[in-house]
């Protein structure tokens, strides 16, 4: 897409001009991320920043909206970029569903502009939508099914992903570690994808140096019964370290694991010495978990909470002068290896433990954002004990990147199904919705809340009918058939009950795509004012 000319001037846009390139901007978004939806998605080619670099390859509806910075038309450019922020705010927040809400944000924003252009009041069909919003969402949730057996989980899996091997993977995984459970996915190193799983809490991060590897056959620290300094201080001299391993060895402590950001060369080789040559302690160090200063403290908070000791932090002016025996938290195993360190059976006290997961789930309910959720709620996963290592095997790094990409997003709406619930999928929990919105039309008297009404019952089938599209056959001949958990597997063309099949839906991304699209929809529908700057600053972050 061409870049927007900046010399164009400060300009203010009326109806009808407004309703018409608002329109454009919004199908062209629409058209460029709907091919992905269904069972047989075609990929969208993005052309990468160095042309050296092969195209991107996907088939991921949120984030195909997110590469799209500006189009050339800077009145299209405005319903474009309406659009790309509603569609990336859903992927982000529930991992799916992106493509649904767009196909159904373009079927009801130009189903209510024609009626608004015909004469109605774009205010009132606002207020029919949202209501009629509400009605739907009551319907939908009626329609919810829990996920909590393995062979569903597993055939939830294999409807989400693609890749047969990785979707089986997944489903084995979140059979083990539930909902909340920590998952780490990662390139492998075969064309094969491998899983394995961790006993304990598993922080990224790992050793600060080589030289503090005390297997050299596998490459790894590890420590029995050992007691753990809990820091994010830089340690610059190996004399900062001398009253910390005096506290150790004056209580009794003969396996110590020191977490820092930093440790100098004078430092480590103080560490190694011990190593060497003492027979009273073994002792190693890792890096201080997390990337930012929120991250770390976050963190080092988790550790102490599950370790016990206290956290010396370096905003707060603390050293290691001051450490005694109340300092140091302890666990009945710690290894770490260049890339991660495990603690496992931490000793810090099990009701403080409790109290501190039940904070950080009360966090999860009032976070801002989608962002900060999914951090908060990795932090409960590693709180409560194993995590899964998934590996994508393949057979280039596009390839490997391709799959993880997939498989990251199946594991985000794997969760949210497993803590929201299940519907049928294939657009027909939508389709199913239309009986009660028929109903509670009826006892509207306003006509244009009605045309709301009329607008979100007449479009509800856009997602069904552009997955029938997509897999090359002709929906007209299918609609009909549709509804009451019965719907067209779109792989064979069959009639099928939905739930029998295993064709679902996360709910959560059922209800995510249902009012982002309607709410979307009501909003755009009520502008009529376009006002452009100078040179706007591109974004690419929604």
């Amino acid at each position: 897409m061409s870049v927007i000319n900046p010399t164009q001037k400060p300009e203010v846009k009326f109806q009808p001009e407004v309703w018409r390139s608002f329109q454009r901007g919004v199908h062209k978004i629409v058209d460029a991320v709907t091919p992905t939806l269904g069972p047989r998605p075609r990929y969208v080619a993005i052309q990468p920043t160095h042309r050296a670099d092969p195209p991107e390859l996907l088939d991921d509806a949120g984030q195909i909206a997110r590469r799209i910075i500006q189009i050339a038309d800077r009145d299209e450019d405005i319903g474009a970029m309406f659009t790309r922020q509603m569609l990336w705010r859903l992927r982000e927040d529930v991992g799916d569903g992106a493509a649904t809400a767009a196909a159904l944000f373009k079927a009801v924003y130009d189903e209510t502009i024609k009626y608004i252009v015909a004469g109605g009041n774009a205010m009132r069909v606002r207020v029919g939508l949202e209501q009629a919003l509400d009605v739907a969402l009551t319907a939908l949730d009626e329609q919810i099914q829990r996920l909590d057996d393995k062979a569903d989980i597993q055939q939830f899996a294999y409807s989400l992903c693609p890749d047969e091997a990785v979707a089986d993977l997944l489903g084995e995984i979140f059979n083990l570690i539930g909902a909340d459970g920590h998952l780490i996915t990662q390139f492998g190193r075969g064309f094969a994808s491998e899983r394995e799983y961790v006993e304990g809490h598993l922080w990224n991060g790992g050793l600060l140096t080589r030289n503090l590897i005390l297997e050299p056959l596998r490459q790894r620290a590890r420590l029995e019964s050992a007691a753990i300094l809990i820091t994010d201080l830089e340690i610059e001299s190996a004399s900062q370290l001398t009253p910390a391993l005096r506290a150790a060895l004056e209580c009794g402590e003969k396996n110590l694991v020191i977490v820092a950001r930093k440790l100098s060369e004078e430092a480590a080789a103080l560490l190694m010495k011990i190593n060497r040559d003492s027979n009273q302690m073994r002792v190693t160090a890792v890096k201080t978990p997390g990337t930012g200063m929120i991250d770390q403290s976050a963190a080092l908070e988790d550790l102490s909470a599950l370790a016990g000791g206290r956290v010396i932090l370096q905003v707060e002016g603390q050293m290691l002068e001051k450490v005694n025996a109340e300092s140091f938290g302890h666990a009945r195993r710690v290894w770490a290896d260049m890339e991660r360190f495990v603690v496992v059976n931490g000793k810090g006290e099990p009701r403080a433990l409790r109290s501190h997961i039940q904070t950080i789930r009360h966090a999860v309910q009032h976070a801002d954002t989608p962002e900060q959720r999914n951090k908060l709620r990795e932090r409960i996963g590693r709180l409560q004990g194993g995590a899964a290592i998934l590996s994508i095997g393949g057979a280039t790094e596009t390839e490997m990147k391709t799959r993880r990409d997939s498989a990251e997003r199946a594991a985000l709406v794997l969760r949210s199904a497993l803590r929201e619930g299940i519907v049928n999928g294939g657009g027909i929990s939508l389709l199913d919705c239309r009986p009660a919105l028929e109903s509670a039309s009826k006892t509207i008297l306003d006509e244009d809340e009605r045309a709301g009404f009329r607008a979100l019952i007449k479009t509800l089938d856009a997602p069904a009918r552009l997955i029938l599209t997509n897999s090359g056959f002709d929906p007209s001949g299918f609609l009909t058939q549709l509804g009451h958990g019965r719907g067209i597997d779109a792989r064979t063309g069959q009639l099928v009950e939905l739930s029998t099949a295993g064709i679902l839906d996360s709910a959560a991304s059922a209800r995510g795509a249902l009012i982002s699209a309607v709410r979307s929809a009501a909003l755009a529908s009520t502008v009529d004012v376009v006002v452009h700057k100078r040179n706007p600053q591109a974004s690419v972050n929604p």
